[in-house]
């Protein structure tokens, strides 16, 4: 049985989402959990709630994303003032 959040974020690209996880732990929203496997040499990480969880459940915190990086804004600026 799939979650009813299954697949929200599959309409973005890949490097949005990594830059919304990076934001949310860099807020404290998530946090980051690491396990690792001696025989294997693997380790695994796990995102968890953070301590800023229930001011961002409130709406107290909000994340905002622009939809380029900041590299990509700054050369669309160039070519519109050229």
């Amino acid at each position: 049985m799939k979650a009813s959040y299954f697949g929200k974020l599959s309409m973005h690209r890949e490097d949005h989402i990594k830059r919304l996880i990076m934001k949310l732990l860099v807020t404290k929203v998530l946090r980051e959990s690491f396990s690792t496997f001696q025989i294997e040499q693997t380790i695994l990480v796990y995102l968890k709630i953070g301590r800023q969880y229930e001011n961002f459940k409130r709406g107290l915190i909000r994340i905002r994303l622009t939809d380029c990086t900041e590299k990509e804004c700054e050369e669309r600026l160039r070519k519109s003032k050229a």
